[in-house]
């Protein structure tokens, strides 16, 4: 039996330990050390818009989020919507019962193969009919519509087209335009 020189030894033992600091090197990537265990962070200070209660939090200390992550619940005094007058939660909860009808009503006249013209003429304006500009049904229906359908909900409305519509329910109505 040939007994090993003492390169290949020398070069058998520079490779394991190469390995072996490979091994370690890669095993400490994305690791950070401090000597003074003192970290840097980021903490920012969230405020809403609108005053109220916080009824629920839905976040925990030092939780990562990003935009558009719900973090809390509020039950607000006092809302200040983008269109109407300012309201209480009852408003915004109204609101919605509203475009819930819509939707409902419009989803039903869509399955028939009615137009959203002919169909924001039969819907019934039930209890916000007393609301300012009720012929403007016409554009819900419509959103609704290219909501169902192939149409891109964010395609650019024809206002002539749109004003001609609402005018067009007002008449069937018997109601005076507002715009």
């Amino acid at each position: 039996m040939q007994r090993p020189n003492s390169r290949s030894v020398f070069i058998v033992i520079v490779g394991v330990a190469l390995l072996i600091c490979g091994r370690i090197y890669l095993w400490s990537l994305g690791k950070e050390t401090t000597d003074d265990a003192q970290v840097e962070g980021r903490l920012v200070n969230i405020s809403p818009r609108i005053p109220g209660q916080i009824s629920k939090i839905h976040v925990r200390d030092f939780q990562q989020v990003t935009a558009g992550d719900l973090l809390i619940e509020l039950d607000p005094k006092v809302i200040v919507p983008g269109h109407g007058p300012v309201c209480g939660i009852e408003g915004a909860m109204e609101m919605k019962a509203y475009l819930q009808y819509v939707r409902d009503e419009s989803r039903k006249c869509f399955e028939a193969g009615i137009t959203s013209l002919e169909a924001a003429q039969r819907i019934e304006f039930g209890p916000y009919g007393e609301w300012r500009a009720p012929a403007r049904l016409y554009m819900n229906v419509e959103r609704a519509y290219r909501e169902f359908g192939d149409a891109a909900q964010d395609a650019p409305w024809d206002r002539a087209t749109t004003f001609d519509a609402i005018h067009a329910v007002a008449r069937a109505r018997g109601i005076e335009v507002e715009f």
